[in-house]
């Protein structure tokens, strides 16, 4: 009986996690084309990178045929090496069918449009490297040129996930000491010696 307990314990402590909120950095970087406007984000000819993180899953309203969040955080924003001083107020996740990608509102107003992944739906995000084109405050595809590069969507677990996991696994490996033959010639780990 207390193997099978301990066994339902590891089982509930690995099966914990996919219940809890990860957390999901979404990374990118480009190059501006030369019809990229001058803007605190964007120059003709600079490079730029960004990324910021936001809770998978995350909570939406829906948006101009998309879905609309305002849980990004963490925003890190270069362009051509240096630090922005902006914030992000939130993000807008689009599906394949419109023209896939997202647009990342800044706290100065402007916004950056990423076209070609189809990276959030129904208030999950698909992880994955995805070759995209950036604008820069253009409402209605991206102009040629503007910008290309390459976004990236990935999970962080949350610390409490990790530990539930370790506790899991912990757990199953109690449980595969104690369960072992009598006369198995295995040295046991907790036998005395």
């Amino acid at each position: 009986m207390k193997n099978l307990l301990l066994f339902a314990i590891a089982a509930a402590s690995l099966a914990g996690p996919a219940a809890n909120a990860d957390t999901v950095v979404i990374s990118g970087s480009g190059t501006w084309g030369a019809s990229a406007p001058v803007t605190p984000e964007s120059a003709p000819g600079d490079t730029f990178s960004f990324s910021f993180d936001l809770p998978s899953p995350y909570t939406w309203i829906a948006y101009a045929g998309g879905e609309l969040t305002s849980e990004v955080t963490d925003l890190s924003y270069d362009l051509d090496g240096a630090p922005v001083g902006i914030s992000a107020v939130a993000a807008a996740f689009y599906p394949a069918s419109t023209f896939g990608g997202f647009d990342l509102f800044f706290s100065d107003g402007n916004w950056l449009s990423a076209y070609g992944g189809a990276i959030g739906s129904s208030g999950a995000i698909t992880t994955g490297t995805y070759a995209v084109d950036f604008d820069i405050d253009y409402t209605v595809g991206a102009p040629p040129g503007v910008g290309s590069g390459i976004v990236d969507a990935s999970v962080v677990p949350e610390p409490t996930s990790a530990a539930l996991m370790l506790t899991g696994l912990l757990g199953l490996a109690a449980v595969r000491c104690r369960v072992r033959p009598a006369g198995s010639r295995e040295r046991r780990i907790f036998e005395a010696a």
